[in-house]
């Protein structure tokens, strides 16, 4: 059967010259920040750090109330993965409290190991060019710098565990089975390693099966998904049943999540920051309640508020969307640059013969870019904020993955993919939190569409220097056919 291959003149040599070069950039970067910027434990990392020397200690999955370890309760507050991480380098490490600093030098590799997915990934679906841009670019994002490999937080891991997923998915469509199976198995421990990894689901699932024409092998798919998706989670399954006696399938902290965000006092506070009743699930469980009961009851009263105040509830959605979305707030200076942008984007995605309103996108989509960092580069001059606001912000990069998203936007089922997982989690924000962590996440997305605005504006400047790509049609052996038959 015919596919559609990327053809381009940028050599698989110079390729990775590139990409070697970009790694080696980003491996000094992470690993000198991870080792020098490293944050002791507080908040969620101080629970990671408790559960994961608990399980070095004692091999007990939960908290001490007191600091004792005769005191030490189950807990199923956090989904596993992460914890057993941490323990399993702890006891690398010898434990001790101190433990948490060999996870430094860790999770700045796992930073490394997703810049060079994400080109991967790039270079699947746009080619070359746009690959090495998306790693520049996931390299020197805020983020990805300065926040994921710093913190002992489970962030970093998941998304390594997403974009494994992901390129494994892509490459699955060459007929590779066992792909296709690490694929789903990668994003069951998403899903072990952060609770909201569940609403990547539908997603998969939907993709999966529009993917597939031909009937068995839809359902061979399907049984595939379902065991592989699965396969991660029994053991906790087990272990929860074992220790609360009833099923509990993710976490018990949903319902606080679900709470923080739907109750009188959120309009007040969007931003989650001092006066938040954080302490509720904490005052449940010293009421007498189980973990079970306390996220349950959580739940109820989040769905009695959402019930009773409706119109309320709408408008803390669009509140929690400005909070995840704080930084892409607009100015009026903001809007000209975010015009010009999205303006030049349409324009590029006119015929080819309309070369003329290709000239006036490039020049668009150039112009709002210099006068967005004319504008960054005084505000952190006027702030002095020095190396905390170094990187790319999502300020910038959000709004040129949305004119990257217009460019090369196809009905293909791979961008759509794309675009779903990036809604997934972005769901997660505004139905329970607006936690900027959780966007993060899935924040390649973005990366990989803004790569595609660079890369267009750039074909356009320097036209007969840069390395021109087009598809074509080539026939596939039979050997190499996709599962799903298309």
């Amino acid at each position: 059967m015919a596919r559609k291959q990327r053809e381009t003149r940028y050599s698989d040599d110079r390729y990775a010259r590139w990409r070697m070069a970009i790694l080696a950039v980003a491996l000094v970067f992470h690993t000198g920040l991870g080792l020098l910027k490293f944050h002791e434990p507080t908040g969620d990392a101080a629970e990671y750090h408790a559960l994961a020397t608990n399980l070095v200690d004692d091999g007990s999955f939960g908290y001490s109330r007191d600091g004792s370890a005769d005191s030490i309760r189950p807990t199923a507050r956090r989904m596993p993965l992460y914890p057993l991480f941490l323990a399993l380098l702890y006891m690398l490490a010898g434990g001790g409290e101190n433990g948490y600093l060999v996870v430094a030098p860790v999770q700045s590799f796992l930073m490394v190991v997703n810049v060079a997915l994400v080109m991967a990934i790039g270079r699947r679906l746009f080619g070359a060019p746009v690959a090495l841009v998306a790693g520049v670019v996931s390299l020197f994002y805020q983020p990805y710098l300065f926040h994921l490999p710093t913190h002992l937080i489970s962030d970093s891991l998941y998304l390594t565990l997403i974009l494994s997923g992901l390129y494994a998915l892509l490459r699955a469509e060459e007929g590779r089975w066992g792909l296709l199976a690490a694929a789903f198995f990668a994003f069951g421990l998403s899903i072990a390693t952060r609770a909201n990894g569940v609403l990547l689901l539908p997603v998969l699932f939907v993709w999966s099966w529009l993917s597939i024409r031909d009937r068995p092998r839809r359902w061979a798919m399907m049984l595939l998904f379902a065991l592989c998706m699965t396969l991660p989670l029994v053991p906790w399954w087990i272990r929860n049943a074992r220790a609360f006696d009833r099923f509990i399938p993710l976490s018990t902290n949903g319902g606080w999540n679900f709470y923080l965000g739907h109750n009188e006092a959120y309009a007040g506070n969007p931003g989650l920051g001092e006066g938040t009743d954080y302490a509720i699930f904490d005052h449940l469980l010293r009421d007498g309640r189980t973990e079970w009961e306390a996220d349950r009851e959580l739940y109820e009263r989040g769905l009695a508020f959402a019930s009773s105040r409706p119109w309320e509830t709408v408008v803390n959605v669009l509140r929690k969307a400005k909070v995840a979305f704080s930084v892409t707030t607009l100015r009026t200076w903001n809007l000209v640059c975010v015009t010009a942008i999205v303006f030049g984007a349409v324009a590029l995605r006119c015929p080819p013969g309309h070369s003329r309103h290709k000239s006036v996108g490039g020049a668009l989509i150039a112009a709002g870019v210099v006068l967005w960092l004319i504008q960054t580069a005084y505000v952190f001059s006027a702030l002095n904020r020095g190396l905390a606001g170094a990187g790319i912000s999502f300020g910038l990069m959000g709004i040129l993955g949305l004119a990257g998203m217009v460019v090369a936007f196809r009905r293909g089922h791979d961008h759509w993919l794309l675009t779903g997982l990036y809604l997934s989690q972005i769901a997660a924000c505004l139905v329970y939190v607006p936690l900027t962590r959780i966007r993060w996440t899935v924040d390649f997305v973005v990366v990989l569409y803004a790569a595609v605005a660079i890369v267009g504006a750039a074909q356009w400047l320097f036209p007969q220097s840069y390395p021109q790509e087009r598809d074509s049609e080539v026939e596939e052996p039979a050997s190499q056919r996709p599962p799903s038959s298309r």
